[in-house]
């Protein structure tokens, strides 16, 4: 997904994503950011909606990752070999 950076980042009430470029957006404070490609999402401290779609990111706000599309890092131990980056590209 790709949007412009001040609609990706605005900000949402929780399980109110926006539409914007295509995908659905959410940036909820305290909670997550991500988007989907509808507007359904099941956001707790991130999106739980259909484990099974490819199509969805949600990010916890407190810094450890949740999801990319249908891998699930919710179990992420530290001490795993698998460590993952979040990126945000802007210009």
């Amino acid at each position: 997904a790709v949007g412009k950076r001040d609609e990706v980042l605005k900000r949402t009430k929780q399980n109110e994503p926006h539409e914007h470029n295509g995908a659905w957006w959410y940036f909820t404070g305290g909670k997550s950011f991500g988007f989907a490609p509808n507007g359904t999402i099941c956001q707790e401290s991130a999106d739980t909606h259909d484990a099974s779609d490819p199509k969805r990111l949600s990010w916890h706000m407190n810094g450890d990752g949740y999801r990319a599309g249908a891998i699930d890092y919710a179990d992420h131990d530290d001490d795993d070999d698998e460590h993952h980056t979040k990126l945000v590209y802007y210009t």
